[in-house]
């Protein structure tokens, strides 16, 4: 009875086996079949933490969750509306109080692992934002081929430049960050 049992676990995974017996003057053949399967993870979700940033130190803004398998790789990109800087906005648009763009920082803070064949930039200036027509690269493949997953968290930081002690004058300032993850 448990040999009964065995067998049809054996068949149940797809396991079988072939006998002949006096074989004679004749050619009998068996096939192995070969499989791998490793299924596809290409996977991005955020984190809102803060919109308003009232200081000139870092400030956390939001996190970046991404998971990615495929040998192709991907890309992760930041798009600033304002071209990395706040701009006057609200009522400060026609306030004519001497409001100016407030020029930022952002530096990506990773944890977990980077696959091999994928790279990062941790910092981008707001002159990064200008010189990418208000777009920077993050993530992106090296060469060819990835050769390792990816499986991160990223904390996306900003740091407002405080010229001329702007943090403490009057304005309203806003810029909007589109973070765009794309598989290849």
């Amino acid at each position: 009875m448990l040999l009964q049992a065995l067998w049809v676990v054996c068949l149940a995974v797809g396991i079988h086996a072939g006998e002949y017996i006096n074989v004679s003057n004749q050619t009998v053949q068996e096939s192995f079949e070969l499989n791998h399967s490793v299924t596809r993870k290409s996977e991005f979700r955020t984190s809102h933490l803060r919109s308003n940033i009232d200081t000139d130190e870092e400030t956390a803004i939001g996190r970046v969750f991404l998971k990615n398998n495929t040998r192709d790789g991907y890309t992760l990109t930041i798009t600033s509306d304002s071209l990395g800087r706040l701009e006057p906005s609200g009522a400060s648009i026609g306030s004519h109080d001497g409001e100016v763009a407030i020029p930022y920082t952002i530096t990506i803070e990773k944890q977990g692992v980077l696959g091999a064949g994928m790279t990062g930039k941790w910092v981008h200036e707001s002159a990064d934002f200008l010189a990418g027509n208000g777009q920077v690269t993050v993530l992106e493949k090296t060469g060819a081929l990835v050769s390792e997953p990816s499986d991160l968290q990223l904390t996306i930081q900003v740091r407002l430049h405080n010229e001329d002690n702007i943090l403490d004058m009057a304005g309203t300032y806003s810029d909007t960050l589109l973070v765009t993850y794309r598989d290849e």
